[in-house]
């Protein structure tokens, strides 16, 4: 049961990878024409699509929101380790936690998050792309690794909701006593 689990999680973990990966090399080569070398200072100004979305090129250098960036080499690995280890966590902990919406947000979560360590030690950061924007409000840039991961954290909160939400509507174990 496990293997089945953990298989799962694997696959689903691979279509968010390979989907991640993917766009990546579409936005960087085809869109940006971009060589290889984010040193080089490369940058390219946004590339409207809709009144609400455009294509940009950022560099992350720390982790969502740009929070920890820090410009010191080793910054990445340090990065890549802290995601690894949460994978790593996540796995061991969904051997106590069954369901497919665990199952199903354990795997975004670890092909986002391998994703992101494949750019940190690729390139030194994330590549981020995606900008959603509201008049002049911009959300943070992000990719598709940052969207599974968003969206499996989401769905392990709700998974947790729920669980505790019904251990408190359900009535405590009764026992029987006949009447005299």
């Amino acid at each position: 049961m496990l293997m089945k689990k953990y298989s799962q999680i694997a696959a689903i973990a691979s279509i968010a990878f390979i989907l991640d990966q993917i766009s990546k090399y579409w936005v960087l080569r085809h869109l940006f024409g971009f060589q290889g070398d984010i040193a080089a200072g490369i940058w390219h100004p946004p590339i409207p699509v809709t009144p609400f979305f455009n294509w940009v090129m950022v560099w992350n250098r720390g982790v969502s929101f740009g929070l920890l960036r820090h410009h010191s080499e080793w910054m990445p690995y340090a990065l890549s380790v802290l995601a690894a280890a949460i994978v790593i966590g996540l796995l061991v902990w969904v051997r106590q936690h069954s369901g497919a919406m665990v199952i199903w947000a354990v795997g975004l979560v670890s092909g986002g998050a391998i994703g992101n360590i494949i750019d940190r030690l690729t390139y030194g950061a994330v590549a981020d792309f995606l900008d959603f924007h509201l008049f002049d409000r911009h959300y943070p840039a992000f990719n598709v690794a940052d969207s599974c991961i968003v969206v499996g954290v989401m769905i392990l909160l709700v998974q947790s909701w729920w669980q505790s939400r019904a251990s408190k509507i359900e009535p405590p174990a009764t026992t029987t006593q006949t009447q005299e």
